[in-house]
């Protein structure tokens, strides 16, 4: 369910199953903390697989960098 962003409509809009939006959903909260940014990366990734611009196999794949170090991130400005 979601709180935020209803990255449950983009999957179904990309084709995404239920069980692979659970296996994205699970390797996404291992990468960000908070509810806010779990989903906003979900509606994203979900997009973009619609769009064609992104694989499944892809969004899963581990950061290139390590995950992102949110302690510096600076909203607004």
């Amino acid at each position: 369910m979601h709180e935020y962003f209803d990255y449950t409509q983009a999957a179904e809009k990309a084709k995404i199953s239920a069980d692979d939006l659970a296996t994205l959903r699970a390797h996404i909260e291992e990468i960000y903390p908070s509810q806010m940014l779990i989903e906003m990366h979900l509606y994203t990734i979900c997009t973009e697989i619609g769009q064609g611009k992104l694989t499944l196999a892809e969004a899963l794949q581990p950061p290139r960098n390590g995950p992102p170090d949110i302690s510096t991130l600076r909203l607004g400005g």
